[in-house]
């Protein structure tokens, strides 16, 4: 067992003669180690052949997670217990351990910034015994981005999703090899939707995976990498069409999309943007919601459907009942704009929004009663063009 004394001589006998001892060379040891701190010297004796082990679990960590770092300490193959070993980041302290029975003293560390760490563990201040080992945190964060933001089921969409890990500056890091999972979650009630099939970082820290449209709605997908979560949220609508029809011929109808048929789930958003440049408030450009089946070219009214006419100054919201019902009028309209229409249907129960702006409510009794809703354009009695663009149905 080594053992240490502290000394403060006052002089010490070398070659007969006593003096006033000078530095550690003035004293003439045997089975011992001496140093020296200002007028303090230390002894250190009855030492064995003493070794440091140093290991780290694990080697390669991410940023915020634990490591433990253990030293064993033997003399002469025996552990040696209740000593003091201090580790190292480098040249800074990160702290001590004690050793118990089996010669482990250990230290847990969780504040490891990015980067390669030479972690150092050292016996006794005078000691040669000094082990290193590496600790890697290769990055801070991930950033979750997607092909898309939203995804039309009708149209078989999908969308590649990608993770990429970052560091504290939220530069790309390049680190491969790290495991990445994947899951899509309702935004309504966070209720899983699916996993997805999980991914590894190539070699440019980028772990990569396809998410296919269910049509479930308002959706995000949630991405782990180690202690490190992030989501994305993205739009998986039933139906999602960009593209812009137009009518400007004389009096008929234009369907917005032919292979458009769609069914209502009980709660639902359905929305588009429509133009006119209508030329007159006495005729009209009417824009419906309607079951495909009783869709006509013609100025043929349909029996059951939803409406917004355009006229030159002002726009009226209504509904199809065998006859034309009209929900709310006069609203404020300037010709030759695109305004974008909203329904939230719940039930039976609509809610009717133009730009985002509430207009009201209705009950219409039969918008459960078909399954293959379509949108068109109907002209007459005036002139100038129409348009559709941007249409969505989206579960809720």
């Amino acid at each position: 067992m080594v053992q240490r004394v502290e000394l403060v001589p006052a002089s010490v006998r070398g070659y007969g003669n006593v003096v006033s001892p000078k530095v550690v060379g003035d004293f003439e040891v045997f089975n011992c180690s001496l140093s020296q701190v200002d007028s303090v010297y230390t002894m250190v004796y009855g030492a064995g052949e003493v070794s440091v082990a140093l290991s780290v679990s694990p080697a390669t960590i991410v940023f915020g997670q634990s490591v433990v770092l253990e030293a064993t300490v033997l003399e002469d193959n025996n552990p040696l217990e209740g000593v003091t070993v201090q580790f190292f980041d480098g040249n800074s302290v990160l702290g001590t351990g004690t050793s118990d029975v089996n010669g482990v003293a250990s230290l847990t560390v969780s504040d490891l910034g990015v980067g390669s760490h030479s972690i150092n563990a050292q016996y006794d201040s005078e000691s040669s015994n000094i082990v290193s080992v590496t600790v890697n945190v290769p990055y801070t964060d991930i950033v979750l981005t997607s092909d898309k933001d939203t995804l039309s089921f009708a149209d078989g969409d999908s969308t590649n999703v990608y993770c990429q890990l970052v560091d504290g500056q939220g530069s790309a890091v390049a680190y491969a090899g790290e495991s990445v999972t994947f899951e899509v979650r309702k935004v309504s009630d966070d209720s899983l939707v699916e996993t997805l099939t999980p991914g590894t970082t190539n070699s440019s820290g980028i772990a990569t995976t396809t998410m296919n449209s269910r049509g479930t709605g308002d959706v995000y997908i949630k991405s782990s990498c180690g202690l490190v979560s992030k989501i994305f949220a993205l739009q998986d609508c039933s139906y999602y069409n960009t593209a812009e029809v137009t009518r400007s011929s004389t009096n008929g109808s234009t369907i917005y999309d032919n292979s458009l048929s769609q069914a209502l789930p009980s709660k639902c958003e359905i929305s588009f943007d429509l133009y006119s440049n209508n030329s007159t408030d006495g005729g009209e450009h009417r824009f419906f919601l309607l079951p495909k089946s009783q869709y006509s070219s013609s100025t043929t009214q349909p029996t059951n459907a939803i409406y917004v006419d355009a006229l030159k100054t002002k726009m009226y919201i209504g509904k199809r009942e065998s006859s034309t019902v009209a929900l709310y009028t006069n609203l404020a309209y300037g010709s030759g704009s695109y305004r974008n229409f909203k329904i939230i249907k719940d039930g039976t129960d609509l809610t009717f929004y133009i730009d985002d702006n509430l207009i009201g409510t209705s009950t219409i009794s039969w918008i459960g009663n078909h399954s293959d809703y379509c949108l068109s354009m109907m002209r007459w009695s005036t002139s100038g063009t129409s348009k559709i663009k941007n249409v969505k149905f989206k579960p809720l």
